[in-house]
């Protein structure tokens, strides 16, 4: 006992010493001998320097709420500071030095001294309302002075004030608070009257970002960076959604919103080459005198290494980290950890078939050891050594039967239907064995046999035998091996004694059974039954008479007798079997005499309009024509006329009687004109009428004289007339007498005539609408005066062509005006007029296009020529130029696509370099050049081009260290300046992580001093490093007395903690005596539910002393077991 006193005495010793010791942050010491040096010791942590270098102006209004409306006189006043809304019916409370409300009882106190200014606001988030069985919580709301714009990074950062605990509330050691966002500032406040939930349980809100923040009685800087998903008005504050897990109340104060870009940070760059070793680190620094500056390597400060700018010894590895200092508060830079960045990696990885492996871009797929070098992201050897080994795939096929009503089971699943199945499994290197199934269900047969036996007898059926009708099963294996049932139905029939009578026809024989009939009497003999079993059989047989009838009668030819449906027209003997009333024969004898009809014909004439009369009927008109009679005979006679009818006819005749001389018509002689009737008769005997009209008439002469074109013709009755002469024909006049036609004719020859004239070389002449451009004699026919042929005769002379000779000096370089034409010409005496008005035959100073000379000779001819002068197309030069990144080495390129212009050949030169004149790429170091490009006459074209120092960005964890309770998370996030894209990004260290890749993620450390770090390489193929170092805490605190007396006070015995503790796997009492009296399992710390309440066996023990022990594991799994005294007072 007196050892455990002194070992005790020197822990409080150590621990006094520990807490009155101060640590130094910058001289690579212990100081206060708590094992953490320099930066690693929380109390050297840096809040950021608050003067204007590092705070941007806030897209709050009255960010710190110093400005008010009103002092404060009591809670949930929040009215009372300018520009801020209570953000719902649940009232936030507001604080302010200028009246005398600082504090609330029930809600506790803030931590002094306040972080910025003289007001703050405090909110509650409750597990469960005071008034109603629900969460509860407070939040603040504002309307920005201007929208977030979506897609843009902003930076939130605020104070969480971990106050006193009052009465009824107080904070907890680690919280997590929400921000929340909406489109339009009249969404504030939400969810009137009943908006005392988080705002997404009410429309048009969003949760922006959700934070933690930890701290014991102490204002903690919260600093977080996010990018909105919309143009965000208004803002909110306050607990994340999820239920509280117990009852608290915070304090917030100074919430700066601002993008990004606009809060100030140390950023680290990198120049050297770290694949040889040589690094220099170097801040981008604003120069205030007051600020001093440290290096510091994995969080210890590096002596002496006092500037902005530090390079790193050689395989000095490690993080390296410069702390900014203005003499009250500090700020860090991001971390850049060093690595010498030549490395092996050995790799051994199983695959399976089909499967590959991706390394530097070969695709490995067979089994073996590879070994690949390749090249980091800054150039330096990478080598893998690769071990694979490659797994088959598997496929089965399984074909079986199974009876209907029977399970087929593969790998815990059944199958009962027939089909074939894709049934994919796994082996046992995880690759695919597949089993291909064709499964065929055979159905149970079910079949019925029907069948009879007689009365008395039996049947066999499958060696059974059957006497009595019933319905009977029987049940066998079918062909398949699957059951096969078959119902079997039995009829019994009776031995039956049949009488029968038979009345039929003399002469028909009858046959039953096998027995036949003919004679009449009574008969009996035995058959067997449809069922085969007995029948006696008795028969009495009468036989019935036949009857007969004879029918003689007449018709006419045409009509019919009926009998018995029977119709009858032609003579003869018919035989008809009927049956009479007994159904016997009845025989009907039928002599059938048909009388023939007579017919008479008649073929005559009758002339148009006369009649035909025939038995006192007249007939006046064409056809057929019928009379009906009755002959001896009584039978049809019928006489038929037919009558051809032919018509009278009456004709004109016109003629004429010529110079008096008569004509003679059916032997009548007519001399005179006049209009006579003559009737004659037809062959047929019909009148026909001619009437005659005889006009007089006399015969005529005619004599033409005309004249033709010759090569033309006058038609003349059926000839032509071409050539001179008379010609006589005689015709018929409009008398129908002789008219006699004379024609002299006489035909005209063409006309020439000779033209001599002289044009121009390729002038024209035109005759005629007829054009001549070229030397030689020419025909033109024409038409004369009297429309003859008139034929001229051209006679052309062309003048020779003017031609011209020129001497051109074109222009060398593009838009000089140095172009000169020279010309002469063929010809002498000529004219020169050029288009700009000159008329000498040389012009100079000329600038590039078309120049037009028009030249004339002495015959006044022209000619027009057109010289051109031409000027190189301009030296073009396109590139295009990429600065320097880290990905090569701090190296631009500039790339020469194409080259074109002036005269061949060129020349190419960067900085009097020479280079070849085509396209190719350059690797340069950043600098301004000079680009020339020079053709063969010393036309120029001068590039300048600057290619730039590699573009840094920056990323920063904006906490340094955090202190976290077991168990707990925390959302750690980079923030980043100048990186527009990341090509890669991975969190490391000893924890869980919800997303190792992403920019933000939550961490849950499962040890303590864990350093969470984070490598981000653009990009350009800069490299970032940060870190963050967590620690972490458990409270357990077991009572050493207890008084469980009945008066709610101390009346229970059980752990106390914080909320590290997951579970209390056991808690056991002992008595002195070692007696167990009282056990408890998978129990809860801090309640009195599965407790200890001082009784064994329901009774209350006595007071003294007790031995306890407590089987418990964390949140992070860590088992810990407690064993002490507990002593029980009454």
């Amino acid at each position: 006992m007196n050892g455990q006193k002194l070992a005790l005495f020197f822990f409080f010793s150590f621990y006094v010493y520990a807490i009155n010791a101060q640590e130094i942050c910058t001289n690579s010491i212990d100081d206060d001998a708590d094992g953490l040096i320099d930066l690693n010791d929380p109390d050297c942590k840096c809040n950021g320097i608050t003067d204007q270098i590092f705070v941007p102006s806030s897209l709050i209004p009255n960010p710190s709420f110093e400005d008010y409306n009103c002092c404060p006189t009591g809670i949930g006043q929040l009215s009372c500071a300018k520009n801020w809304i209570q953000a719902s019916i649940a009232t936030s409370d507001y604080y302010h030095t200028c009246g005398n409300f600082t504090r609330d009882p029930r809600r506790g106190a803030p931590p002094l001294p306040l972080p910025a200014g003289n007001g703050y606001i405090g909110i509650l988030d409750l597990q469960q309302s005071t008034v109603s069985n629900t969460t509860y919580k407070e939040y603040v709301g504002a309307c920005l002075n201007k929208p977030m714009q979506s897609g843009k990074d902003y930076t939130l950062s605020f104070w969480v004030g971990f106050g006193t605990a009052g009465d009824t509330w107080g904070p907890r050691i680690s919280t997590t608070l929400a921000i929340f966002g909406t489109l339009n500032c009249s969404n504030l406040p939400f969810g009137l009257p009943n908006g005392q939930l988080c705002p997404t349980a009410y429309p048009n809100w969003f949760e922006i970002k959700r934070v933690n923040a930890t701290g014991v009685n102490k204002w903690t800087k919260v600093t977080t960076t996010f990018r909105p998903l919309g143009n965000f008005s208004a803002i909110v504050i306050g607990p994340q959604c999820a239920r509280a897990d117990g009852n608290y109340y915070f304090f917030i104060d100074e919430l700066i919103l601002e993008e990004s870009t606009k809060f100030d940070s140390i950023q680290l760059s990198l120049s050297g080459k770290p694949c040889d070793d040589d690094i220099e680190l170097f801040a981008q620094t604003i120069a205030f005198p007051h600020i001093t500056y440290q290096w510091f390597l994995n969080g210890i400060a590096i002596p002496g290494a006092t500037t902005p700018n530090f390079k790193i010894p050689n395989r000095q590895e490690g993080n390296y980290v410069l702390r900014a200092f203005d003499g009250n508060n500090c700020e860090l830079s991001n971390v850049y950890k060093y690595t010498r960045d030549t490395f092996t990696t050995s790799v051994v990885k199983e695959i399976c078939e089909g499967d590959f492996v991706r390394i530097g871009g070969n695709s490995i797929t067979q089994s073996g050891k590879y070994n690949f070098q390749l090249k980091s992201i800054l150039g330096c050897d990478s080598i893998v050594d690769l071990d694979l080994t490659v797994r088959n795939k598997y496929a089965t096929t399984i074909d079986t039967t199974v009876c209907e009503g029977t399970l087929f089971s593969i790998n815990g699943k059944n199958y009962n239907q027939s089909g074939t199945y894709f049934i994919p499994l796994k082996s046992i290197h995880n690759c695919d064995s597949n089993i291909f199934l064709t499964l065929n269900v055979v159905n149970i047969l079910y079949s019925t046999f029907d069948t009879f036996l007689c009365k008395g007898n039996s049947i066999l059926i499958n060696n059974v035998k059957y006497d009595t009708s019933g319905q009977y099963t029987w049940q066998g294996i079918s062909i398949g091996n699957c059951d096969s049932i078959v119902n079997i139905n039995i009829k019994e029939y009776p031995i039956k004694n049949d009488s029968f009578k038979l009345n039929f026809c003399m002469g028909d024989t009858v046959q039953l059974g096998n027995k036949k009939f003919h004679t009449q009497g009574d008969f009996s003999f035995l058959e067997k039954s449809i069922y085969s079993c007995d029948s006696f059989v008795f028969v009495k047989v009468d036989l019935l008479n036949k009857s007969f009838l004879q029918i003689d009668t007449t018709i006419c030819e045409g009509e019919f007798v009926t009998f018995n449906n029977q119709q009858f027209t032609t003579s003869g003997k018919y035989k008809i079997n009927l049956k009479n009333q007994a159904q016997c024969d009845s025989i009907v004898d039928i002599q059938l005499q048909v009388n023939q009809n007579t017919e008479y014909i008649i073929d005559t004439i009758i002339c148009k309009g006369n009649k035909l009369t025939i038995n006192g009927t007249d007939y006046r008109t064409q056809g057929r024509h019928i009379q009906k009679y009755s002959n001896a005979l009584q039978c049809d006679s019928n006489l038929i006329i037919n009558i051809t009818e032919h018509n009278i006819y009456n004709l004109n005749i016109d003629t004429s009687i010529c110079d008096r001389i008569p004509i003679s018509i059916n032997n009548q002689t007519y001399n005179k004109a006049g209009l006579y009737n003559i009737n004659l008769v037809t062959q047929f005997g019909c009148d026909s009428l001619i009437e005659l009209n005889i006009q007089e008439g006399f015969s005529s002469f005619r004599n033409i004289d005309t004249l033709i074109c010759e090569g033309d013709f006058i038609p003349f009755g059926n000839d032509r007339l071409s050539a001179t002469g008379r010609y006589t024909k005689q015709f018929q006049n409009i008398s129908k007498c002789d008219s006699t036609i004379s024609y002299n004719l006489t035909v005209l020859s063409p006309k020439r005539t000779t033209i001599d004239t002289t044009i121009c070389f390729k002038d024209t002449i035109s005759l005629r609408n007829q054009n001549y451009f070229t030397k030689g004699n020419y025909l033109s026919q024409f038409k004369s005066y009297q429309q003859c042929d008139s034929i001229v005769s051209i006679n052309v002379n062309v003048r020779p062509e003017i031609t011209a000779n020129a001497q051109i000096q074109q222009i060398r370089c593009n838009g000089d005006n140095n172009g000169i034409i020279q010309i002469s010409s063929n010809q002498s005496n000529q004219k020169f007029i050029w288009s700009n008005g000159d008329q000498s035959t040389k012009l100079s100073n000329l600038k590039a296009g078309d120049y037009k000379v028009t030249i004339t000779d002495e015959a006044s001819c022209q000619n027009i020529f057109t010289y051109t002068i031409i000027e190189p197309k301009a030296l073009q030069l396109d590139y295009f130029t990429e600065d320097a990144n880290c990905r090569r080495n701090g190296t631009g390129i500039l790339t020469i696509e194409s080259i074109s212009g002036g005269t061949k050949p060129l020349s190419l030169k960067l900085n009097n370099r020479q280079l070849e004149v085509d396209t190719q790429t350059l690797i340069i170091t950043p600098t301004t050049y000079e680009l020339l490009l020079e053709d063969t006459f010393g036309c120029t074209l001068i590039k300048t081009i600057e290619i730039k120092e590699p573009v840094r960005g920056t990323i920063d964890i904006r906490e340094d260290s955090l202190f976290l309770i077991v168990g707990d998370s925390f959302e750690i996030k980079i923030e980043l300046a100048d990186i527009e894209k990341i090509d890669t990004l991975i969190w490391t260290g000893n924890g869980i992580f919800s997303c190792q890749n992403c920019l933000r993620t939550s961490f849950i450390p499962l040890q303590d001093n864990t350093r969470v770090e984070v490598t981000l390489i653009d990009e350009n193929g800069c490299l970032y490093k940060d870190f963050v170092i967590f620690r972490i805490k458990q409270n357990v605190h077991v009572p050493n007395v207890f008084s469980p007396n009945g008066d709610r006070i101390n009346d229970y015995f059980y752990l106390v903690s914080d909320s590290s503790v997951e579970i209390i796997d056991e808690l056991r009492i002992y008595d002195r005596w070692g007696e167990e009296i009282y056990r408890a399992n998978n129990i809860l710390p801090n309640t009195e539910i599965g407790a200890w309440d001082g009784t064994f066996r329901n009774e209350l023990v006595m007071p003294g002393v007790y031995v306890y022990m407590i089987n418990y594991h964390n949140k992070i799994g860590n088992h810990f077991s407690l064993v002490g005294d507990i002593t029980v007072l009454r």
